[in-house]
Formats: C-alpha cells, structure tokens, sequence
C-alpha cells in the first residue's frame, strides 16, 4: 500500500494528485503524478464524496494510504483527457497539453475518428445484411 493524494481543481475542471503505490524495492516512494482534464461543466461537486480508510464522507480532497475520490457527473456521457509524469504535477500537464491536439476535445475526437475510418476502409466486404457488416468490423476492430 503507498501514500495517495488527490482534490479536484474546480477553476481548471480536472482531478490532480499522485500516487506511490507502485513504488517498491529501490523506488520507495516513487511517485506517479496524475491529471485528468475534463470537458465543460461535467462534474457535480455536491455529489463527489471521499473514502479513506473505507470510511465515507462528502469531500473534494484526500490524502493517506488507502483513499479514493469519487466524482459525481452531471452527464451520462463525459470527455476526459488524462496524462500522468513521474516527475511532477507540471510536467504530468505538460504531457497533457502536448497530447492535446489544437481545438481540444472535439479536435481530438474528429482525429481519432478519421484514424478509425481509414483503418477499417482498407478491408471491403460484402454482405447479406447491414447487421453482418457490423458483426465483421466490430470483430476485426476486436482482432490483435
């Protein structure tokens, strides 16, 4: 078990913090430095609770051995970017701006799509139905 602290930024919608429970042997606390930015106004303040120690409560931080926070979300269907740096909470955003592609979350979503659509277009098929065509692509994307 490691040490963990985690709070959500409200002014910058994302969850920051960091871990130590994969140090070990040499790297005793070793720390993994996490940043998840998230999309628009998506999470519920006045929902999100913390657990330390397997106790309950209403929070927005936490830290010790043994912790978790959980977010309330305002929607069924959130985007969130991550981006984690053994270095520090600056870095970890760093890597997170440098994964973003300009025009944020939309930008990066047409480009994972266009990605998407050019790998599955160099296989054409034939089928009876729309549903076996479905069946297909949906078992290839599966494929390693």
């Amino acid at each position: 078990m490691g040490y963990n602290e985690f709070w959500w930024d409200a002014i910058n919608n994302r969850l920051v913090g960091y871990t130590t429970d994969y140090s070990n042997g040499d790297a005793q606390n070793f720390r993994t430095y996490i940043v998840v930015q998230f999309e628009g106004d998506t999470v519920n303040t006045g929902d999100t609770w913390i657990s330390l120690n397997h106790h309950k409560e209403s929070g927005i931080s936490v830290k010790g051995e043994q912790i978790a926070i959980h977010l309330g979300l305002k929607k069924r269907y959130i985007y969130m970017k991550m981006a984690i740096s053994y270095i520090s909470y600056e870095q970890a955003l760093v890597n997170l701006k440098q994964d973003m592609l300009d025009g944020g979350f939309a930008a990066a979503r047409m480009a994972a799509e266009a990605q998407w659509e050019k790998q599955l277009s160099r296989i054409q098929i034939e089928t009876e139905t729309e549903e076996e065509m479905r069946t297909f692509y949906s078992c290839m994307q599966k494929s390693p």
